[in-house]
């Protein structure tokens, strides 16, 4: 059975490249002060086994959440009875307009375009 074994090595050192030079020393057995080091092993097959699940669980959250977007986006679009051809996000579908005639409602938006002029004029 393979096993993956990880060493720390802990030492006081000025820079990184002390800290590089004093750990190459302990571990030719020139220093044997100075310097802690903590060992680790498990079996290989662990790891891995680790590091594929968490690489899985990534995988489902970010599929989960896409369809979730897109069941939310196909309830947007049946239930309104249209074809909506953007994401659920950014669609928006506008009401239809309530007029009954294009020339009563030309003569409403006038009367209040005159009304809005005389009450800025007012002030």
């Amino acid at each position: 059975m393979r096993y993956r074994t990880v060493i720390e090595l802990i030492c006081e050192a000025a820079s990184r490249e002390d800290a590089y030079t004093t750990a190459g020393e302990f571990l030719k057995g020139d220093v044997d002060f100075g310097v802690e080091m903590k060992c680790t092993t498990a079996p290989l097959i662990a790891h891995k086994m680790y590091k594929a699940g968490a690489m899985c669980v990534a995988v489902l959250i970010v599929f989960s959440l896409l369809l979730v977007n897109a069941d939310s986006f196909n309830r947007v679009a049946a239930s309104s009875g249209t074809v909506v051809q953007a994401y659920s996000s950014t669609c928006t579908i506008q009401p239809e307009l309530k007029t009954k005639d294009k020339t009563e409602f030309r003569k409403d938006w006038e009367k209040k375009q005159e009304e809005a002029v005389l009450d800025y004029l007012k002030k």
